[in-house]
């Protein structure tokens, strides 16, 4: 931040030259006079111009960071879940209970229900020339998958619907890893040998063809070998059902209880519910979250009140300095109404082009260092990667509230300044 802070404080006179350049051939004398006074004493703007952009591009940098913080832990508790819900169905009996094949239309009245569709999670493993690799095979409904299930468009090359056409290509279709396909030479339209684990002493084996990758992929973390392939091909190839999960996507509005007591009235048990209201609920109760937003949201604060205040002090200041020049200008005639303007548009020139500066500054250092970000008690970095999210709502207020404050307390400063005695002012003579 400070660095480039550095490089537009070079480019500060420059700039204020060529605009004062295309002023000379305008027909309006005020622009053309705050524009060569800028180019010529912008060294006296430095200081204060310096810590303006500073703290600006500060307080950008951490409200951007809280938006990307706050959109990544939704991406996470998503990527772990797959989707809004999902549950194994289990039916009670008299000491415990036991999984069951539903029929597709079981949960179809659940409240708040968008849409269903079934999700096999099975243990699997496969012969590869280092020897053999477990990983797990997720067996999916290619033709409403693509309607329920959560996908970011970085996941892969092509959208989730173009990956579920890709196992339309054949029954024995799967989808791996573009890292699993590099480790191992392997490329699209090869053979792999899968042996799939669908229920206690139950397993088959198949071969399979790969036709696609993916980059990442909802529930598969980064060091696990996870094989997307057609649900109903494995159980056609297996003459029979066997137990898998349920995937909701529910409505916003709708409550995990309502949900449950749905599921309760089918006679069914939601086994293994996870729920992503529910997980967010708990991340975002604990402490360190709640530590880092409240450093981020006050330091966004103070870096923005501060910023004021040094460009406040600072003009107050030069404006009791340069009361020699003003009153010199007064008694050669120009009008009190004319060096008020004047002086207002040299403060909004600065102004405007602090925020920008430091507004682009701020966004440029967060969409570069955020996706770097982890937290202190995790090794790496959590799946998915974070994606900067710049908080333009908040960053357009933050410049309109700075931008207003500051023509406000200027404009109250200036014409403190020139209330003053002209003569009063003449005979103190040029200070500093």
């Amino acid at each position: 931040i400070i660095t480039a802070t550095l490089l537009l404080m070079r480019i500060f006179p420059l700039a204020m030259r060529l605009l004062d350049w295309l002023a000379e051939r305008s027909p309006w004398l005020m622009p053309h006079l705050v524009l060569r006074h800028l180019g010529r004493h912008s060294a006296e703007y430095t200081p204060p111009l310096l810590l303006v952009i500073v703290l600006l591009a500060l307080g950008v940098y951490m409200q951007t960071m809280a938006a990307s913080l706050d959109q990544w832990l939704v991406d996470r508790v998503y990527f772990e879940t797959g989707v809004d819900a999902r549950f194994l169905p289990m039916r009670r009996t008299e000491n415990s209970a036991e999984s069951v094949v539903v029929a597709p239309d079981t949960f179809d009245q659940l409240p708040g229900l968008i849409g269903i569709t079934r999700v096999g999670d099975y243990a699997m493993s496969t012969h590869l020339a280092d020897g053999r690799t477990n990983g797990r095979f997720v067996g999916v409904d290619r033709h409403i998958f693509s309607d329920v299930a959560w996908f970011r468009n970085d996941f892969a090359d092509e959208s989730l619907g173009g990956l579920m056409n890709r196992l339309a290509h054949s029954p024995d279709a799967i989808l791996v890893s573009d890292a699993f396909l590099a480790e191992n030479q392997m490329h699209v339209g090869d053979k792999m040998n899968l042996r799939i684990k669908l229920d206690t002493g139950v397993s088959i084996s198949t071969i399979a063809t790969i036709s696609g990758t993916y980059h990442y992929f909802p529930t598969a973390e980064e060091d696990e070998l996870v094989v997307i392939g057609n649900l109903d091909a494995i159980f056609l190839a297996t003459g029979t059902e066997f137990p898998h999960q349920v995937w909701l996507h529910l409505s916003p509005q709708v409550s995990v209880e309502d949900v449950l007591d749905g599921v309760d009235k089918t006679g069914l048990i939601a086994h293994g519910w996870h729920s992503v209201s529910e997980t967010l609920a708990v991340e975002q109760a604990k402490l360190e979250r709640v530590g880092i937003f409240g450093t981020l949201t006050i330091g966004f604060l103070a870096s923005a009140l501060m910023a004021v205040l040094a460009l406040v002090m600072y003009g107050a200041a030069s404006l009791e300095q340069r009361g020699y020049q003003f009153g010199v200008l007064r008694a050669l005639g120009l009008g009190q109404r004319r060096l008020m303007v004047q002086i207002s548009l040299e403060y909004a020139v600065l102004t405007g082009y602090g925020t920008i500066a430091g507004a682009l500054i701020g966004i440029g250092a967060a969409v570069l260092f955020a996706p770097f970000f982890r937290f202190a008690n995790q090794e790496g970095l959590p799946l998915p990667p974070l994606i900067p999210q710049v908080a333009w709502n908040e960053i357009m207020w933050m410049a309109i509230i700075f931008a207003v404050g500051m023509i406000v307390v200027e404009s109250m400063l200036v014409a403190r300044s020139l209330r003053r005695n002209l003569f009063d002012v003449l005979r103190m003579g040029q200070t500093g």
